[in-house]
């Protein structure tokens, strides 16, 4: 072995992102690491014989990711549902000829949500984020399908997360955030009667959120909003004023905020047909910046 390989992890330094990429697209090591077998990550070390610096290897058991996909524009966009809920928010938008034409579209629903399988440690009621793993799962779809400098759009939790996707894009591979009700602070605290085995979810859920929405949103869509969260998980939306998003904006160079009249907490399912227009606005807005 040559001097230059006597310390793997240094010699590899270079390579490890493309080594990461094609782990994750190869599909023979998914069908072998996708399985109930694995019951906990895995770890195992490789190192020359030149230096104890080790190549540290960890597998773990993968799950089920849905995701639809619509459109054959140049600019790829990844939608991000919000909590509680699933991409079906987006077909509204996803089916809009303008936006069909703007880009190819991506939305996935999130682990244990809607159409996806949950993961082998998940427990029903117990459902819970951290900015680490939502990241983490943003990223392993874009590098899975292969995208190139997605757009990455979400409302609410996934509003708050386009921030901290901005922050870290070079990890997700994003050449822009759109975050909808993004705030860098809430406070986040629960009613006592969030998880109360006296409370309904079904009811109690869908009721909460109902109350997010523009009046003016058309009831058809109010409907279709209350139906996806009647039969979510537990836990619920919470949302921001224009404000709180125009203030977080103001401590990011180059940020952009504008306020969507006639819109709530929904905006791509509340009313589509206003909302793409906005979109689409923002969309070209990032295209420009970046180039």
């Amino acid at each position: 072995m040559s001097s230059s390989w006597a310390d793997l992890p240094a010699a590899l330094e270079g390579s490890m992102s493309k080594l990461d990429e094609l782990l994750s697209s190869d599909g023979q090591l998914k069908a072998f690491t996708t399985s109930n077998a694995i019951d906990k990550p895995a770890t195992f070390g490789i190192k020359s014989s030149g230096s104890d610096n080790t190549l540290l290897v960890e597998v773990t058991n993968g799950c089920k990711v849905f995701y639809e996909t619509s459109g054959d524009g140049d600019q790829p966009i990844v939608f991000l549902h919000t909590a509680g809920s699933d991409g079906r928010q987006y077909h509204g938008a996803m089916n809009d000829a303008r936006m069909r034409k703007k880009g190819t579209m991506y939305c996935f629903d999130l682990p244990g949500h809607g159409r996806s399988f949950p993961s082998q440690s998940y427990y029903p009621g117990a459902h819970t984020n951290t900015e680490d793993s939502y990241v983490g799962c943003i990223a392993a779809f874009v590098k899975a399908l292969g995208l190139n400098k997605p757009i990455i759009c979400g409302a609410s939790m996934a509003g708050q997360v386009c921030l901290a996707v901005a922050i870290r894009h070079k990890v997700v591979g994003a050449c822009g955030t759109i975050p909808l009700q993004g705030s860098d602070y809430l406070n986040m605290e629960r009613p006592w009667y969030d998880r109360s085995p006296y409370v309904n979810q079904s009811l109690f859920n869908p009721e909460w959120v109902y109350g997010m929405m523009s009046p003016t949103t058309p009831l058809v869509n109010k409907q279709l909003i209350w139906h996806l969260y009647s039969g979510q998980a537990y836990g619920y939306d919470w949302s921001n004023t224009p404000a709180m998003s125009q203030a977080t904006a103001d401590k990011i160079p180059g940020a952009k905020h504008k306020a969507m009249p006639e819109l709530g907490h929904f905006p791509a399912t509340e009313n589509p047909a206003k909302f793409v227009p906005h979109l689409i606005e923002t969309i070209e807005h990032i295209q420009a910046t970046r180039a």
